[in-house]
């Protein structure tokens, strides 16, 4: 097992500006269910939602999928 410290927001600031604008981004909504017990997996959801956030206030469109429907959520 590896563990290595990463400044994840230089890592999250690089890949947002590596875009570029015609991208289809397909990610899981965490913020739905039970909050984590354990200190790693909220840890990840947090900043899952934070990345989230910011790639859709960036986008043109927003979808949630339901149930295999989408709701257009901008």
């Amino acid at each position: 097992l590896f563990h290595y410290k990463i400044d994840l927001e230089k890592k999250i600031s690089e890949f947002i500006e590596s875009l570029s604008g015609k991208e289809v981004i397909i990610t899981n909504e965490v913020g739905f269910s039970i909050i984590p017990s354990d200190k790693t997996t909220r840890k990840y959801a947090e900043e899952l939602g934070k990345l989230n956030s910011r790639l859709a206030s960036l986008a043109d469109e927003v979808y949630l999928m339901i149930c295999g429907i989408e709701v257009k959520i901008k």
